[in-house]
């Protein structure tokens, strides 16, 4: 008589083997994978941030969030949606909000960015979106059974810089610095051409 093949699991994303990641150490010392994308403002001198797990199922809980004066956020939510990549496997049903991730416990290689379906076009603030993929960043969470980490993921502005990815929501979002230049130089162009005109209406 054969034996009853056992069921097979759901399968969840493995962790790779160990990596000395120390919280405060520079990531220029750590031993990161080889593709690793630094989140937005990071440098490599930049230390790593403390990522600290609380009680709860065990596993990631991703937080992402977009700019909402980008577009109208029921336009964004299907127009745009967050990819979260752990350890090599795409996570499937990613939405904005809060994703939770089940994993074994063990230090996770979590990449997290932004996927244009289509054209959103010219935006409030002169922001523009291309359709493709943008915003990428890496970070390795920490997992311990029974507890869940979080971990933030703000996505940019644009498509230039990296999304911000940390323990921590960011006050700004990525890309609000390009934003500021553009104000400022439009700003600037708006009033020159209006006292060029206000000089000519009054004096010629």
């Amino acid at each position: 008589m054969q034996p009853h093949p056992q069921q097979v699991p759901r399968a969840v994303p493995q962790p790779p083997p160990a990596r000395p990641v120390t919280p405060g150490q520079p990531y220029r010392g750590t031993m990161l994978p080889p593709d690793f994308i630094l989140p937005y403002d990071a440098t490599p001198d930049s230390p790593v941030p403390l990522y600290t797990p609380v009680p709860g199922p065990t596993g990631i809980a991703v937080e992402a969030r977009y700019f909402p004066w980008t577009v109208p956020p029921h336009c964004y939510r299907w127009l745009a949606g967050p990819r979260i990549v752990v350890n090599g496997h795409r996570i499937a049903d990613t939405a904005w909000g809060t994703t939770h991730i089940p994993v074994p416990p063990g230090v996770h290689h979590v990449r997290v960015g932004t996927v244009a379906h289509w054209i959103v076009g010219f935006k409030i603030l002169l922001a523009t979106v291309p359709a493709g993929k943008f915003g990428f960043a890496d970070a390795m969470i920490p997992v311990v059974s029974g507890h869940c980490t979080t971990v933030h993921y703000q996505s940019p502005l644009n498509n230039v810089p990296a999304g911000a990815l940390g323990p921590e929501p960011r006050e700004t979002f990525p890309g609000w610095r390009y934003y500021r230049v553009v104000a400022a130089v439009v700003g600037a162009l708006t009033l020159l051409i209006g006292g060029l005109c206000l000089y000519y209406t009054l004096f010629e």
